[in-house]
């Protein structure tokens, strides 16, 4: 596709738009945001809740647009909390998170990111699986809490850190926003 395509970014979460950006922007795809409310199902798959999630936003928009879910996979902790990362991280304080994972010897976290394009022809499903390390401390005092505790460069940095240095965490992660933008230029 061409310097023209275009979709609807449909997301409330600033840090997710940033993300899209960072690589949107270099393939030279173009979207705009819209913030709609969902009635959010519950489930245990993260992309049966991005795909209900685009349908809605679908039926209320009519245009070419995307939606995102992100889970937490912690695989010393069983996969937990898994989809529902977002009520959890509403729950738990950094600290929590800090007593929770304390004793781990497996201290990954896997962010499994699901992105839905759809528009008339149906839906599209990208998915990555991007690991990070669980910190032993916070790292910030940020508006982005739960961001404190996890690190994509090994350790280095907090992803809270990289985010207050106007960078997205993943900025340097394979993740599912480069499929969908190689998958949009090759259509």
């Amino acid at each position: 596709m061409s310097l023209q395509t275009r979709f609807t970014f449909v997301t409330s979460n600033d840090l997710k738009v940033m993300a899209a950006h960072e690589v949107c922007d270099k393939h030279d795809i173009l979207f705009d945001r819209q913030v709609i409310d969902f009635v959010e199902i519950q489930s245990d798959n993260g992309e049966t809740i991005a795909r209900d999630k685009a349908a809605q936003a679908y039926t209320q928009l009519n245009t070419p647009l995307v939606v995102t879910d992100d889970s937490w996979l912690i695989p010393g902790l069983g996969g937990f909390p898994g989809p529902y990362m977002k009520q959890v991280n509403d729950w738990f304080t950094p600290d929590d998170w800090i007593r929770l994972t304390r004793d781990l010897t497996d201290r990954r976290m896997i962010l499994r990111q699901i992105i839905v394009y759809q528009d008339s022809d149906g839906q599209r499903v990208f998915t990555s699986d991007v690991e990070s390390v669980l910190l032993t401390s916070s790292r910030s005092q940020s508006g982005h809490k739960h961001f404190s505790i996890i690190s994509f460069d090994g350790g280095v940095h907090s992803a809270a850190e990289v985010v207050e240095s106007g960078r997205s965490a993943l900025q340097n992660e394979p993740n599912s926003w480069h499929e969908l933008c190689a998958w949009l230029q090759s259509a």
